[in-house]
C-alpha cells in the first residue's frame, strides 16, 4: 500500500469537517477512512489539533476571495473596513465552529506553521491582495491582524494607537462573544439580527475616528 501524503489526510478531514462538524474528526475516524493505523498521522502531522487547523484553513478560502475584491477596488477609509468585517461575519457565523477554531484556538505555534504552509503552497489564495494585505492575511493573531487593518483604513498616524488598539479588542471582544453563543446554540441568538447588532456596535466603536 503507497504511503498516504499529508494532502490525503487533509482533503478527507475538509471533508469530514463539511459533513459532520469538526469536532466529530478523530484519529481513529481518519484511520478507518484511510484504511491504514492511528500512527500514520504523525508521519505529517505533529498531532490530531495541527491537523485540523491546516484543515480549517481551507475553508477560509471563499471569504479570502470576496475580501480580495473588497479590498482591491474600494479606498481604504472605515466603510472598506466595515465591508471587510461584515464579509467576515457572514462567514464565520455560517461555519462558526470552523472559524472559532481558526481564530480562536489555543494551538497558537500549530497555527502560524499551518498558516505559513498554506499561503505558500496555496499562493493562488492571495494572488489578487497587494503586497502590503500579506501581513494581515498571515499573520496568526487576530488581534494583531485587524489591528493592521484598521491602521490603514484610517487618517490617523501612529499617535493614535492606543485608541486603535482599544477599538479594535472591543470589536474582536464582541464578535467572540456572538460567535460563541452560536456555537453554544443560545435560544435567544438569531444570526440576521446578530450580524445586524454587530454591524452597529462597530461602526459605534469606530466614531472616534471619524
Amino acid at each position: 500500500m503507497p504511503k498516504l501524503s499529508k494532502e490525503a489526510y487533509i482533503a478527507l478531514t475538509c471533508d469530514l469537517i463539511a459533513a459532520d462538524g469538526i469536532e466529530t474528526v478523530t484519529i481513529r475516524h481518519l484511520a478507518r477512512k484511510l484504511h491504514c493505523s492511528s500512527a500514520s498521522l504523525y508521519r505529517h502531522f505533529d498531532s490530531l489539533e495541527q491537523l485540523l487547523v491546516f484543515a480549517s484553513l481551507r475553508f477560509l478560502k471563499p471569504y479570502i476571495a470576496e475580501v480580495a475584491v473588497i479590498l482591491s477596488s474600494n479606498p481604504l477609509n472605515l466603510e472598506t473596513y466595515f465591508k471587510t468585517w461584515n464579509i467576515f461575519i457572514r462567514y464565520s457565523f455560517k461555519q462558526p465552529k470552523i472559524f472559532q477554531y481558526v481564530f480562536f484556538n489555543k494551538y497558537r505555534d500549530m497555527f502560524k506553521k499551518a498558516v505559513e504552509v498554506y499561503y505558500q503552497t496555496l499562493s493562488d489564495d492571495i494572488h489578487d491582495f497587494e503586497p502590503m494585505w500579506h501581513p494581515m492575511l498571515t499573520g496568526d493573531n487576530i488581534h494583531l491582524r485587524d489591528r493592521y487593518l484598521l491602521m490603514r483604513c484610517i487618517s490617523l498616524g501612529r499617535d493614535n494607537c492606543y485608541e486603535i488598539e482599544m477599538a479594535s479588542d472591543l470589536i474582536i471582544y464582541t464578535f467572540k462573544g456572538m460567535l460563541n453563543s452560536l456555537i453554544d446554540e443560545d435560544e435567544y441568538i438569531d444570526k440576521q439580527i446578530a450580524s445586524e447588532q454587530f454591524n452597529y456596535a462597530m461602526r459605534l466603536i469606530c466614531k472616534v475616528f471619524e
